[in-house]
């Protein structure tokens, strides 16, 4: 209840007057310790990742220095490759797609229906629990409360 009217009277006794000093202003505006933490963690992290950046670009500049000439030797060889190799993954792609597609097939045309497990105790379960409802109704008198005019 105390918080009803934040703007009152009340409410502003509890919060204490700026700082006129320097060094209370100085203090004021002081950093806590979870925000010291937060911002050295920060500081931490970004270093780290800053360094672990430029060894990568360094790390592929040097190997593109030192196999680039490789890679021009063996141009020949690269652009095939890669064409058989694309046409091989695009193929066995489709292959496992058609297979896949078959054996759905298959099996929903011309085998028996598979439920998974539980699915025939869900579909049966209101007419297992119809007689329980009625023993109910009649022990407790619900049936009172479900039909009234009846």
């Amino acid at each position: 209840m105390a918080n009803r009217y934040p703007y009152s009277s009340q409410s502003r006794s509890h919060i204490p007057p700026p700082p006129t000093t320097f060094l209370g202003k100085l203090q004021h505006h002081a950093t806590t310790s979870p925000q010291l933490f937060i911002f050295f963690t920060l500081l931490i992290t970004t270093s780290i990742f800053i360094f672990l950046s430029g060894l990568t670009l360094v790390a592929i500049t040097l190997s593109l220095i030192i196999f680039f000439p490789l890679i021009i030797l063996l141009s020949p060889i690269w652009l095939p490759l890669f064409i058989f190799i694309f046409l091989f993954l695009s193929l066995f792609g489709f292959g496992v797609v058609i297979v896949a597609a078959l054996s759905w097939a298959y099996r929903y045309y011309f085998l028996k229906p598979v439920h998974s497990f539980g699915s025939v105790r869900i579909h049966d379960s209101p007419r297992r629990a119809k007689p329980y409802a009625r023993e109910n109704e009649y022990e407790y008198g619900y049936g009172a409360y479900l039909a009234p005019g009846a």
